[in-house]
């Protein structure tokens, strides 16, 4: 008897070291929302603060953004420490995940441009 308990805790400890290393790289990004504003477009001083954007909730899991809400139609910037443009991607309407390309890896400022918002924030691919 108590070499099946010995046994049956064995196993159950190395259950436990193998699943805690398989340490998952998922994680959610933290983002700020700024407004793109065209001064061409403006002819009157704004009176009222504008409504707040809804800043959206973005999983990364290895290369793969998951959003929590289907976005609008837009485009996701990724720029590298030099802050110089690396990879741009259209988003469609209604889409809830973007795949970067593997061949990307590292530190990146990702810009999500959403009509007249921008969310921006840190990645690490």
């Amino acid at each position: 008897m108590k070499k099946i308990i010995s046994v049956l805790s064995s196993l159950l400890f190395a259950g436990l070291l193998v699943a805690s290393a398989q340490v998952s790289s998922v994680y959610v990004l933290n983002l700020y929302a700024h407004q793109i504003v065209n001064p061409t477009l403006v002819k009157k001083p704004i009176r009222k603060a504008p409504a707040k954007p809804v800043i959206p909730v973005v999983t990364v899991d290895g290369h793969t953004l998951n959003f929590s809400a289907p976005l609008s139609e837009g485009q996701i910037e990724l720029l590298n420490e030099d802050e110089e443009l690396e990879y741009t991607i259209y988003v469609a309407q209604g889409s809830t995940k973007v795949v970067i390309p593997a061949y990307i890896t590292g530190y990146y400022y990702i810009n999500i441009v959403q009509g007249n918002y921008c969310f921006s924030g840190d990645i690490d691919l």
